[in-house]
């Protein structure tokens, strides 16, 4: 209610140049990889959960997360944490937080969320819940409100909630870093592109050695480890993350990290990488999500 609303004490707007914590996602078995890769990337991970590490960043280093992770899912900026033991408490504290600052009035949002408490039995109804006080706070304050929905492709505001504590985050990455957006002919039961960029790295493969990827079906395994090899960030592929559809999207500081991330490519003395199957299809599959990926000269495709 507004009363309850109103004893809430006024949030300040988040400072994209200030350090939060920020949790980096994976699949289950992941995060010791995802813990290397953040280690060489001069973070230290502060808490990690089976699916999750979360490190100290500031939105700003969000950009330079997104582009190189090549074996996580999303990057999620802290917005906001609080005592939530019941579904009114969700939206009272929601609702005092400045989401004006955050999403644009004429925008589009979507959320999700992972709840494990005994008084919610329809996992849709904290997404709702949630969406109802940022749509409120925001008319309230602009007098309009933006749309909302189930596109996954713009801004995303990420709920998680366990018994009685919530935290939200803004997921920055948008669409999971596993989409790369090379491959188009996926074959037969395709590898996800971060679980093969895992299974690399578990296996120990870092670039500078010759790979041999038998059974390659539509070439994912291969495609990463040209990435590797190339020290090419995966994030390069792409050109749409979450946080760009905010108000708190700085573009010169997204270009400075795409020019940083750029620099790091190296493009002599790779070491030869194939990839053969018995089936043409999937050869032909491979060698156009290699061209996709800008890495088709890199590797060498046979059928056999």
């Amino acid at each position: 209610s507004p009363g309850l609303c109103a004893s809430i004490p006024a949030v300040q707007p988040p400072n994209p140049a200030k350090k939060r914590l920020t949790r980096v996602t994976c699949s289950p078995h992941v995060p010791p990889v995802l813990r290397a890769e953040l280690g060489a990337l001069g973070y230290e991970v502060q808490e990690e959960d089976h699916v999750a590490l979360h490190v100290g960043a500031s939105l700003h280093e969000c950009y330079a997360l997104n582009l190189p992770l090549r074996s996580a899912l999303h990057v999620m900026w802290q917005l906001a944490r609080f005592r939530c033991p019941s579904p009114d408490a969700l939206y009272t504290r929601a609702h005092a937080f400045p989401w004006e600052t955050v999403l644009p009035v004429d925008g589009y949002f979507s959320v999700t969320s992972n709840v494990d408490n005994p008084k919610i039995n329809n996992s849709m109804f904290p997404n709702l819940k949630l969406t109802d006080a940022i749509v409120d706070r925001i008319a309230s304050k602009a007098g309009a409100r933006p749309d909302s929905g189930s596109d996954n492709s713009r801004a995303i505001v990420h709920l998680d909630w366990k018994g009685d504590r919530a935290w939200v985050y803004l997921n920055t990455t948008g669409k999971w870093l596993a989409d790369r957006g090379y491959r188009r002919l996926p074959h037969l039961a395709p590898m996800r592109e971060t679980t093969a960029a895992a299974v690399l790295m578990g296996a120990g493969y870092d670039g500078t050695t010759p790979l041999i990827n038998p059974m390659c079906g539509a070439g994912t395994l291969a495609i990463e480890a040209a990435l590797m090899a190339t020290r090419r960030a995966p994030g390069l592929l792409r050109d749409n993350f979450g946080v760009m559809h905010t108000l708190l999207h700085e573009d010169d500081r997204y270009q400075e990290a795409r020019r940083a991330a750029h620099k790091a490519t190296r493009t002599t003395d790779i070491p030869p990488i194939v990839a053969t199957d018995h089936d043409p299809l999937a050869i032909e599959a491979a060698k156009k999500n290699a061209k996709v990926a800008g890495g088709d000269h890199l590797i060498e495709f046979a059928v056999c």
